[in-house]
């Protein structure tokens, strides 16, 4: 998770932001707490997951994901999940017709999900050329 007006916090430093082991509710809690007075249209914010490929002979391949959103007021706790805090807070404006939070899209059909990539999902899909290639 990258928040744009933190500079990119937590980054992969979720679970210890606070430079403590944090909970699913600390992690809420901190984050709106840090965003204390920014304004919705300055809550941008983003998943991103990169994969490497390290191929012999040629060298290390990149591909990315993103998930573009934003970091709502306050947490959703209807659709919090263990171990995945952002779920409840973060609101994707892409998904669905008026956009969805999240946590929204665990909760639909097998189809119904399928139509939305996560961040993992798109930076495989971007990778998979290559490594089939490859093969």
């Amino acid at each position: 998770m990258e928040i744009d007006a933190l500079g990119g916090e937590p980054g992969i430093h979720v679970r210890r932001w606070d430079g403590t082991r944090m909970t699913d509710m600390g992690i809420i809690n901190y984050c709106l707490e840090k965003l204390t007075g920014v304004v919705p249209e300055e809550r941008s914010a983003k998943f991103r997951t990169v994969v490497a490929l390290g191929i012999p002979g040629i060298g290390i391949e990149l591909w990315e994901g993103t998930l573009k959103g934003f970091i709502l007021d306050q947490a959703d706790l209807n659709y919090l999940m263990k171990g995945f805090p952002f779920e409840s807070l973060f609101f994707v404006p892409e998904f669905g017709e008026d956009g969805m939070l999240l946590g929204e899209i665990h909760r639909l059909s097998g189809k119904a999900k399928n139509k939305y990539l996560t961040h993992r999902e798109r930076a495989i899909k971007a990778a998979l050329p290559r490594i089939r290639e490859l093969l």
